[in-house]
């Protein structure tokens, strides 16, 4: 069974903006996120080899942008999740008798219209 968690998140958009006259950016994004999960409380005592994972928090930031040019329209995105590097273990992953979960991660990504 899944801990309890919250996640929220609070995103700020830009319609558009022009620049150098050469093209203008559109629907550029910047948002944060947060999840908390809480330890799991409903277990037996004996279910399993070790005591559930304590509590985490764990941050994330997107940053994603339109470039409209004349002929072609680019999609840039960049992603960090577990912004502050936070050490933790999750309770439904099997690994969590032996290593610590994913650390940061940066996402960047490209899509080109034409």
């Amino acid at each position: 069974m899944p801990s309890n968690s919250i996640f929220g998140s609070l995103k700020y958009q830009i319609k558009k903006s022009k620049i150098l006259n050469k093209g203008k950016f559109e629907n550029t994004e910047i948002e944060i996120n947060n999840r908390f999960v809480f330890e799991q409380k409903n277990i037996l005592i004996g279910q399993d080899f070790v005591s559930p994972p304590s509590s985490y928090n764990l941050f994330g930031l997107k940053f994603s942008t339109n470039l409209i040019l004349p002929h072609y329209k680019i999609r840039f995105f960049t992603k960090f999740n577990n912004l502050f590097n936070v050490k933790y273990r999750d309770y439904l992953n099997r690994q969590r008798y032996f290593a610590n979960d994913l650390g940061l991660s940066v996402i960047i990504g490209l899509n080109f219209k034409f």
